[in-house]
């Protein structure tokens, strides 16, 4: 190191340099009471031997420490994971009254890098409020589903901790501004309305005359169309595009003009066909490919195994795309076809080496999720350690 004109020691002129940074760090906001979060999230989210009842005095510590200021401090970075440690070991009591401060903004909060990760949190641990976080989320889904950020929030909350009612609050917006408009947007919905709710398209539909049918499944497309537009977003990968393309799918049976059902199945086919390979882990999913395979052309099926070939090992180990696979199987008469694009890749070595498929979705305490391996990344720890 080198010694400065004045004749000051590098040690000395590093201890100026860490006055001046406690100083600036000082001056900022919420600077006291972030530094006394830190010393006690030190000793709460501790790996070391520590009982219960010892984590849960820091934990109510902590709480008392960001009571009040969570909504303002929880979008830096380090804030964050001290308000999602105080989440994962807190209690009820401590979660409940960080959801109720944090409501109106989770919109934001879901954008954010690193306040998603909360937001999830909060999503799963608390189920009394996940329903009024969703219903905040109304109005935006189809921006969030291609929002770098958010979409994860929104996939995980469909795919893990959702109920029925719940996912049907993410679908609405699918339907198109209105159904949207019409629709219960208050956490107080009635009984009835939740289990209308529950059949999702088809309860929707009910009792409209063709033309409104046409007008939400023609919404439906559009917005379906847009996420197959973008497969750059990673959108085309979440169940809840591959629900509300398989409900599509399924109205378009009801249709009584079937000329008119087949021109719309055919629309959707050659705006996805290039993506199919994305849609097969899921049972959705699973369940479009399958039903183009079945209802499709000869021309059709040879191309949807054309962009099905590169991924077919991967598939041999996944129970959804297994079923894509098995349909193939038994609606392709071009028996050439498949020995070139299916049976050839099944029957090679490495594929049949493969240990038997396990559960195409792990348990929940097995395997990271999306937004833990996420996390973890940006807190600089292995992708595969417990998030906080």
């Amino acid at each position: 190191m080198q010694v400065d004109s004045g004749g000051t020691s590098a040690r000395e002129s590093h201890k100026i340099q860490k006055a001046m940074q406690r100083e600036r760090k000082a001056s900022k906001a919420h600077s006291s009471l972030l530094t006394e979060a830190k010393r006690i999230w030190a000793l709460a989210r501790s790996t070391e031997s520590i009982s219960s009842a010892q984590r849960q005095k820091h934990i109510t510590d902590l709480m008392d420490v960001i009571r009040g200021k969570v909504k303002e401090i929880v979008f830096k970075h380090d804030a964050s994971r001290i308000v999602q440690t105080v989440v994962k070991y807190g209690g009820p009591k401590e979660r409940n009254e960080i959801a109720e401060e944090l409501k109106g903004g989770y919109k934001d909060l879901a954008r954010n890098k690193y306040s998603k990760f909360l937001v999830t949190k909060l999503i799963r641990f608390c189920p009394t409020h996940r329903a009024s976080i969703l219903l905040e989320f109304q109005g935006q889904v189809m921006k969030m589903l291609l929002h770098r950020e958010a979409s994860s929030v929104l996939a995980d909350a469909f795919e893990l901790y959702a109920n029925a009612y719940e996912r049907s609050i993410l679908l609405r917006e699918f339907y198109g501004k209105e159904v949207a408009l019409f629709s219960s947007s208050s956490s107080h919905t009635s009984e009835a309305e939740k289990e209308k709710s529950k059949k999702g398209l088809s309860g929707v539909l009910e009792g409209f005359d063709k033309d409104r049918k046409k007008r939400v499944l023609g919404a439906l497309k559009e917005n379906l169309d847009s996420m197959f537009n973008n497969p750059d977003k990673g959108t085309i990968q979440h169940a809840i595009v591959h629900r509300a393309a398989w409900e599509y799918l399924t109205a378009l049976n009801t249709l009584q003009d079937v000329g008119e059902a087949e021109k719309m199945r055919r629309d959707l086919f050659e705006n996805c066909q290039e993506i199919l390979a994305d849609m097969v882990h899921t049972k959705d999913g699973s369940r479009v490919v399958r039903e183009f395979l079945a209802r499709g052309s000869a021309k059709d099926r040879k191309q949807i195994l054309k962009t099905l070939k590169p991924h077919i090992e991967r598939m041999c180990l996944d129970e959804e795309a297994q079923m894509v696979l098995f349909t193939a199987m038994d609606v392709v008469d071009d028996t050439k076809l498949l020995q070139k694009s299916l049976t050839s890749l099944i029957t090679i070595p490495s594929t049949l080496n493969y240990p038997p498929p396990i559960r195409s979705r792990p348990a929940r305490n097995t395997l990271p999720t999306r937004s833990e391996i996420e996390e973890a990344f940006y807190a600089g720890d292995d992708c595969g350690a417990q998030s906080e």
